[in-house]
C-alpha cells in the first residue's frame, strides 16, 4: 500500500503544463513580399482560406505602420478585398479597395487575376472615392509670409552691417578695406591740389616739379591712384552690402513644405 500512496504523490507533484501560448501571428516572420507571394501561391492552389488568412495578416501590418513599397502594398490589398468580395463580404471588400483607390485614385487591377465581378466591384468603388474626392473643399492657398525688411544699418559703411549682425570678422575685413581705398583717394586728392600748381609762380612748386613734369604727374596720381581708390571704396562699400541683404534674407526666409494625405493637406515649415 505504500507504494502505491508514493506513487500517487510523485503524479501529483509533476509539473502541470504552462497555459497555451496561443497561434502565432500567420506570416509574422515573413518578408512582406515573401507573404505576399505565399497567398497568392494559395490561392492559385484554390485554398482561399489560408491565403485570405496571410492577406488578412498583411492588412493589420499596414494598419501597425509598416511600409513596403506601395505597389506591393497595394496588390496585397486588391487581392484582399478580391476575396472579401467572393465571401459576399462586401463593406470590407469596399474598405480594402478604398484604402488603395484613396492613395492611387488611377490605380487599375488585372483582368488576368481577378474576375470580371470583383472589377466591376472595384470600378464602382472607384467612382464612389472620386465623388468624394469632388466633394472635398478646394485647399486653402498657404500663404508665404514675406521676410522682415532688412534693417537700414545694413546699408552703412565700413563693415557696419556685418559688425551689427554679429560676424565681426568680415566686418573689419570690410572696414578695413574700404578705410584703406578712403584714406589713399582723399590723401591723392589733396596731393593733386596742391601739386596742381604753376612752377613759375611765386614761391616755385611746393614739389619742386618741373613746367613739363606737373600735367604728367598729377594726371598719373588722379588716374592712376585717386579715381582706382574711389572705384574700389564704393565697390567695397556695395559689395559689404550686398553680403549683408543676402545674410539678412537667408536668416529670415520663409520655408514651407505641402504634403497631400487623404486626410487633407498638411503644412510644416518656419513663418
Amino acid at each position: 500500500m505504500w507504494m502505491i500512496a508514493a506513487l500517487i504523490g510523485l503524479a501529483g507533484a509533476a509539473p502541470s503544463p504552462g497555459p497555451d501560448p496561443g497561434p502565432a501571428e500567420t506570416g509574422a516572420s515573413m518578408a512582406f513580399h515573401d507573404q505576399l507571394a505565399a497567398a497568392k501561391a494559395e490561392i492559385n492552389r484554390g485554398n482561399d482560406t489560408e491565403a485570405r488568412a496571410l492577406l488578412e495578416a498583411l492588412a493589420r501590418r499596414l494598419d501597425a505602420g509598416e511600409r513596403p513599397p506601395t505597389p506591393i502594398a497595394h496588390e496585397a490589398l486588391v487581392y484582399l478585398g478580391d476575396l472579401r468580395y467572393v465571401a459576399g463580404e462586401q463593406d470590407g471588400a469596399r474598405e480594402a479597395f478604398r484604402t488603395v483607390l484613396l492613395d492611387e485614385p488611377d490605380h487599375v487591377i488585372s483582368p488576368y487575376h481577378h474576375t470580371e465581378d470583383v472589377r466591376a466591384f472595384f470600378a464602382l468603388v472607384r467612382d464612389q472615392v472620386e465623388a468624394e474626392i469632388a466633394r472635398r473643399p478646394p485647399p486653402v492657398p498657404v500663404p508665404v509670409p514675406k521676410p522682415p525688411p532688412v534693417p537700414i544699418y545694413a546699408y552703412a559703411p565700413l563693415g557696419i552691417p556685418q559688425i551689427a549682425d554679429g560676424r565681426a570678422p568680415r566686418g573689419v575685413l570690410f572696414g578695413g578695406l574700404q578705410l584703406l581705398f578712403a584714406t589713399t583717394s582723399i590723401g591723392t586728392y589733396a596731393i593733386t591740389k596742391r601739386a596742381n600748381t604753376d612752377p613759375t609762380g611765386p614761391g616755385g612748386h611746393p614739389f619742386n616739379w618741373q613746367p613739363d613734369q606737373v600735367p604728367r604727374r598729377v594726371a598719373a596720381l588722379r588716374y592712376g591712384v585717386q579715381w582706382p581708390s574711389t572705384v574700389l571704396f564704393y565697390a567695397t562699400w556695395a559689395g559689404s552690402v550686398l553680403e549683408a541683404n543676402a545674410e539678412w534674407r537667408k536668416a529670415h526666409r520663409a520655408s514651407a513644405t505641402v504634403g497631400v494625405t487623404p486626410g487633407g493637406i498638411v503644412v510644416h515649415g518656419r513663418f
